[in-house]
């Protein structure tokens, strides 16, 4: 039981790293591959790179 938690733990990093490296909150997106993995990772692939808020003035 603590080896499954420990594993699915250590997966739900993998969407949340991709997530993050399009600039989405990691938190969010570890808590979103902890629960669904299966369906957190092609959509962590499939995000598109959120654009960088430039100051206007």
């Amino acid at each position: 039981m603590l080896g499954t938690l420990l594993i699915v733990a250590v997966i739900a990093i993998l969407p949340a790293a991709i997530a993050k490296s399009k600039g989405r909150s990691f938190v969010l997106w570890y808590l979103y591959g902890v629960a669904f993995w299966l369906l957190a990772v092609p959509h962590a692939l499939l995000l598109m790179r959120k654009p960088k808020v430039t100051d206007m003035w």
